[in-house]
C-alpha cells in the first residue's frame, strides 16, 4: 500500500499527471484505510489541479473540477478519522485545504477559496506551506505588495528550517507578484534564487523538482 502511495507522487512530482492518476486509480483497490485513501485522493487531487492549469482552456474547468472532488473526498475521509489518527495526517490535510482553494479560485468561487485558505493558516498557524497558498490568492486578488512581503517571509522560514521546495515556491511566487508590479529586474532575482532553492531541495532529497524547475525557467525567459 505504501508502494502504491510512493510510486504515485513519484509520478505526480516528476510532471507525469496522467500517468499518476491512472496509477493511483488502477490500484485503488489495494487501499484500506481511510488514511490511505486520502492521500490516494490528495494525489489525483493535485494532478488534476496541475493538468487543469497547463491543459488548453477549454479542458480547464472539467478537469479543476475533477481535483475539487477529489480533494473534498479526501477532506470528509480525513473527517472520518479518530482524533489521535487526525495529527498523523496533518500534512495530507494542509495539502489538500492549499489545493481545495486554488481550484474553487480558478473556478470563479472566490469566497469559497478564501475560506478554506483561512481555515488552513487559523487551524495550523506555523505551516508555512498553508500561507504560500495565501501568498497566491492574494496575488490573484490583485493585492501585490502583500503577497510579496508574505512570500518573503515564507522564504525566509523555510530557508531557515532547510525546506527548501517551499522556499522555492516563496521565491517563485514572489517573483510573479512583483512582474505584476512592474519590478522585472527584482523577479529575475527572485526567479534564480527559486531555481537555487529548488536544486536544493532535490540534492537533499533527491527526489525531483522538475515541473517547478521548469515553470521558472520559462517565467525567467519571458523577462
Amino acid at each position: 500500500m505504501e508502494e502504491v502511495l510512493k510510486e504515485g507522487n513519484r509520478l505526480y512530482k516528476k510532471g507525469g499527471w496522467d500517468e499518476s492518476i491512472n496509477f493511483l486509480e488502477k490500484n485503488r483497490k489495494f487501499l484500506i484505510k481511510d488514511n490511505e485513501t486520502a492521500e490516494l485522493e490528495k494525489i489525483i487531487g493535485w494532478s488534476r489541479y496541475y493538468k487543469g492549469i497547463k491543459c488548453p482552456e477549454e479542458e480547464k474547468n472539467i478537469n479543476i473540477q475533477d481535483a475539487v472532488n477529489n480533494f473534498k473526498t479526501a477532506l470528509s475521509l480525513l473527517t472520518s478519522l479518530l482524533l489521535s489518527e487526525k495529527e498523523k495526517e496533518k500534512d495530507t490535510e494542509i495539502s489538500v485545504r492549499n489545493g481545495l482553494s486554488l481550484s474553487l479560485w480558478i473556478l470563479g468561487k472566490k469566497k469559497e477559496a478564501e475560506l478554506e485558505s483561512f481555515k488552513a493558516t487559523e487551524k495550523f498557524p506555523h505551516e508555512l506551506s498553508a500561507w504560500n497558498t495565501r501568498s497566491i490568492l492574494l496575488r490573484w486578488a490583485g493585492d501585490f505588495k502583500t503577497s510579496v512581503n508574505v512570500c518573503e517571509r515564507v522564504y525566509q522560514t523555510a530557508v531557515a528550517k532547510k525546506d527548501f521546495r517551499t522556499a522555492g515556491h516563496g521565491k517563485q511566487n514572489k517573483g510573479d507578484a512583483l512582474v505584476k508590479l512592474g519590478k522585472t529586474t527584482e523577479a529575475k532575482e527572485d526567479y534564480k534564487k527559486a531555481l537555487e532553492m529548488y536544486k536544493k531541495y532535490e540534492k537533499k532529497t533527491g527526489e525531483s523538482a522538475n515541473f517547478h524547475l521548469k515553470r521558472v525557467q520559462e517565467k525567467l525567459s519571458s523577462l
